[in-house]
């Protein structure tokens, strides 16, 4: 898949301040709208992570409210939802309970605070404007980064598997042979990845990709196709 939306301009971004919501009930949007009245901050809601991740693939959030039932669990694929969109925005997690470990996990991941519990507009407000002050600070890198993210998000899960071989240097005939593959199929993941990315060498790839952390793939790459 591949966008035809034209990369996010800081100085709108400076001007349009947005802010993304994820499993918000009602009364916790009116909440978090009566939060945001004052400054008439724009507003959008998703129904899950996941969701929020392909918004984000159009939009540059200045930060995320993800409201859950709890953290504390003992697989890895909140902590790797969450540290793959901190990359792109200051997240704020709500929830109904929190252990300390849970909690240590998430920070960890990359979030920028939890709050357990529901809080009141007056006690939620001066968290997003923290979380906003601290994102427009970095606007230009954030918007640099998210571009990039958005471009490895698209890929499918074999062609992301090639960028983090390519990063570290190597050759298509150890791809091939770490990946099982033949070195024309190769050849052809490389030609095709190269080109989502939008980068003519792995110069510009390493550049592009610098800031990021490869170590872990996104659960949501599943879904994405190697066409």
């Amino acid at each position: 898949m591949t966008s035809t939306s034209a990369p996010p301009r800081s100085d709108i971004y400076l001007r349009t301040i947005s802010v993304a919501a994820v499993n918000c009930t009602e009364p916790r949007l009116i909440s978090l709208k009566t939060a945001l009245a004052p400054h008439h901050h724009l507003l959008s809601t998703y129904s899950s992570l996941a969701d929020l991740a392909l918004g984000l693939l159009n939009d540059l959030f200045s930060c995320a409210i993800i409201y859950m039932e709890s953290p504390d669990h003992d697989d890895d694929v909140m902590p790797r939802l969450i540290k793959s969109l901190a990359e792109v925005t200051p997240l704020i997690i709500i929830a109904n309970r929190c252990d300390v470990s849970g909690a240590v996990r998430i920070m960890k991941a990359g979030a920028f605070d939890i709050i357990v519990g529901d809080p009141s507009p007056t006690a939620l407000a001066p968290k997003i404007f923290e979380a906003i002050k601290i994102s427009s600070k970095y606007v230009k890198q954030r918007i640099l980064r998210a571009e990039a993210l958005k471009r490895l998000w698209r890929l499918s899960p074999r062609e992301f598997e090639l960028v983090q071989l390519l990063i570290k240097g190597y050759h298509n005939k150890e791809i091939a042979t770490q990946l099982g593959l033949s070195c024309r199929t190769v050849e052809s993941y490389r030609k095709n990845t190269m080109r989502k990315m939008r980068v003519n060498s792995i110069c510009d790839l390493v550049r592009a990709t610098m800031d990021i952390d490869l170590s872990v793939t996104p659960p949501f790459l599943a879904n994405n196709s190697d066409a």
